[in-house]
């Protein structure tokens, strides 16, 4: 259930994935395509996304015009992301897999994780699907969950 309050003005609503507003879109599908975008964004780029840019891939994940995967290659392949994590030809596997626990996780990998992601990348998983696993995984959708509760806000 989620609850709205305004000046002279309270509305209950039940069951309810988005509103749309005249200015915007209030996202309540957090385990859906708002939400994983959401996420997807915290995860590149380790920021809040803005209101037009999450609008923007949102309404691509909805329509299908991208899938999570695409967009998680969209995301590495932007200058906001090489800045934040380097360059594919500047950074090694390893350090890209130290970078996604450091920016994602908020912590260094602990050696089994570390093991595991490491041969999954030598048995080819690319670094678009890494992003996009981290991005949604149990650890990160609960480090997400406080920011995204209440509404996800995308014009």
């Amino acid at each position: 259930m989620n609850q709205f309050v305004a000046p002279n003005l309270w509305v209950t609503a039940r069951n309810v994935e988005r509103l749309q507003f005249e200015d915007g879109y209030l996202a309540f599908d957090t385990d859906g395509n708002a939400g994983t975008t959401y996420r997807l964004y915290q995860a590149a780029f380790d920021r809040a996304p803005d209101p037009e840019g999450l609008g923007f891939w949102v309404r691509h994940f909805d329509t299908g015009m991208v899938t999570h995967q695409e967009m998680a290659g969209h995301f590495i392949r932007s200058e906001e992301f090489e800045t934040k994590y380097g360059g594919a030809a500047s950074v090694d596997n390893d350090a890209f897999l130290t970078l996604l626990y450091n920016n994602i996780l908020d912590r260094d990998p602990d050696q089994p994780g570390f093991d595991f992601w490491q041969d999954q990348q030598e048995n080819g998983l690319s670094r678009s699907e890494m992003l996009q696993y981290f991005s949604e995984s149990q650890e990160n959708i609960a480090k997400v969950a406080a920011a995204v509760d209440d509404g996800i806000w995308y014009v």
